[in-house]
């Protein structure tokens, strides 16, 4: 007896064809659970947009193993190409364009548009007023910060998620249909979340990199180098901001790679708590290092015996990991706020929610070109950057 399936897939797939693989494909099983994955070129689904639901049957014995949600078969025969709105719900059409809007967002790039500080105001207001649908919420104006160095200082002031936030995104996350709506939501959050954290990763390392430029950022670090070394402070200050300019390029890369594997665990509801940055980022770390070394290097103008000459290569290398370190922390929490912000609304829009959307608000800020870090004691922080000329 055949198996009535459904599959995603991007590309082109045709009735009557036959569709094989000697390893096998996941694909929906039976009894309800409807909608699953196709294994197309090793890319998870959701990675990939737009995506097509196909629907089609599979022979006992093409089937390879079975699973809670999926099945694993050989083959399988394509009937018909199914409305994305059966799978993703009433509010397809919304999530299409939110999905479809995230390459045209404004990561960390305001335009400089005058009366963005009091539409942001507007959009907290908002958020706030959202809330109360899901719980009690003490409401907070919003506080805008302009420099990189004072929205990485003070997002230590940031506070736990509110109980009515908390409520939201666990309403939004609440499975309603069955496994079809679950892998749906999936897929959704799959491709928002990386969309999101693959455009502000980029642009928060650009803006980092500007701090550092313009000694915002470097500022403090570059003291400890006046203040330590008497020889020629000034001198080996200014190289220094331009040692860790090229030595935060050499980091990209591999705190790239170290922030996502991260982010994709938590993504995928990892238990492990996060590793602690000084290990998450010691690639990073040490790329850092060595174009540090390239740029600023050790010049000793006495013997070894002199304290601040020989203490001179031990500074360089604590100060490109603070700097390191500290850059890459920021970046991937800005990242990570942007991510989960975006597979929220996703998850929002698939279980067609009753109550008021409070992920809007918070998503026009970042088409603003500002992020919302979130509310501390007196006031709901937001990092807008200066405009760029």
């Amino acid at each position: 007896m055949e198996s009535s399936v459904r599959v995603y897939r991007c590309g082109e797939l045709r009735p009557g064809e036959r569709v094989f693989r000697e390893r096998g494909v996941k694909v929906g099983a039976t009894l309800g659970d409807a909608i699953a994955q196709w294994a197309n070129r090793g890319v998870a689904y959701g990675d990939v947009w737009p995506l097509r639901l196909f629907e089609g049957s599979v022979m006992p014995a093409d089937v390879l193993s079975t699973e809670e949600h999926a099945m694993r078969v050989r083959a399988l025969v394509v009937e018909r190409e199914v409305p994305l709105r059966e799978a993703f719900g009433p509010r397809t059409e919304d999530l299409v364009r939110l999905i479809d809007s995230m390459d045209g967002t404004r990561w960390l790039r305001p335009d400089g548009r005058a009366g963005s500080v009091a539409r942001i105001a507007e959009l907290i207001a908002e958020h706030y007023a959202a809330l109360l649908d899901y719980g009690p919420v003490t409401a907070r104006p919003a506080r805008v910060v302009r420099t990189w160095h004072e929205a990485r200082d003070l997002y230590s002031t940031v506070e736990v998620r509110a109980e009515a936030a908390t409520a939201a995104i666990q309403a939004a996350c609440v499975v309603n249909g069955g496994s079809e709506t679950y892998i749906a939501a999936q897929i959704a959050e799959s491709k928002l979340a990386r969309s999101a954290f693959c455009g502000v990763w980029s642009a928060s390392w650009l803006e980092a990199a500007r701090s550092a430029t313009t000694g915002i950022h470097a500022l403090p670090l570059v003291g400890q180098i006046v203040g330590s070394n008497r020889h020629d402070g000034i001198a080996t200050a200014s190289r220094a901001v331009d040692g860790l300019v090229k030595a935060l390029g050499a980091a990209r890369e591999p705190a790239w790679r170290a922030g996502w594997n991260a982010a994709y665990q938590m993504f995928n509801g990892v238990p492990d708590e996060v590793t602690d940055p000084e290990i998450l980022y010691a690639e990073a770390v040490d790329a850092a290092r060595m174009a540090f070394v390239r740029n600023v290097p050790a010049r000793p103008l006495h013997a070894l015996d002199c304290e601040t000459c020989a203490s001179a290569p031990d500074l360089r290398d604590a100060i490109a990991t603070v700097f390191i370190t500290h850059t890459c922390s920021m970046v991937w929490t800005v990242a990570m706020k942007a991510a989960q912000l975006a597979s929220c609304r996703g998850s929002y829009l698939v279980n067609a929610l009753p109550q008021a959307d409070p992920w809007r608000p918070l998503s026009e800020i970042w088409q603003l070109g500002g992020c919302p870090l979130g509310a501390s004691k007196s006031a709901f922080l937001v990092f807008l950057p200066e405009p760029k000329s």
